[in-house]
């Protein structure tokens, strides 16, 4: 089990939190739940986390569209997501995330993006594989 409220939450598989000098005492700072198998959708409560700076999510068999809640993460500065089993186009919310600094989503996903959703971005690195399309180019 990754998350439990039987088990201190300092345990749990794959989240950082953070420290009290820094104002985010008690509050998830980093997931990493890489290769571990997930299936599902990306949940939109991810976006509630405030004081998220590192989201990692790649290698799973996560599936459906990143939720639009992911452009809350304002102080966001990394963001992974590449294969899994995603579809649909890249949020415009992503654009907000001013303090990205680095993004990688596609790989073996079956994204759409346009530059004007990520202008705002400091960064992007993209995966491009078949079926991926990027500008309305297709890599195919």
């Amino acid at each position: 089990m990754l998350w439990s409220a039987d088990v201190n939450i300092s345990a749990w598989t794959g989240v950082t939190f953070g420290c009290a000098k820094l104002g985010t005492a008690g509050r998830a700072v980093k997931i990493d739940l890489s290769q571990q198998g997930l299936t599902g959708e990306v949940p939109a409560e991810l976006g509630l986390l405030e004081a998220m700076t590192e989201l990692r999510l790649h290698i799973n068999q996560l599936r459906g569209a990143i939720p639009a809640e992911l452009g809350k993460l304002t102080v966001l500065k990394t963001l992974i997501l590449h294969s899994n089993e995603l579809m649909g186009a890249v949020p415009a919310e992503l654009g907000n995330l001013a303090a990205l600094q680095v993004f990688i989503h596609l790989g073996e996903n079956q994204m759409s993006m346009a530059l004007g959703n990520l202008a705002a971005l400091q960064a992007i690195y993209l995966l491009c594989d078949r079926g991926v399309r990027i500008f309305g180019i297709s890599f195919e």
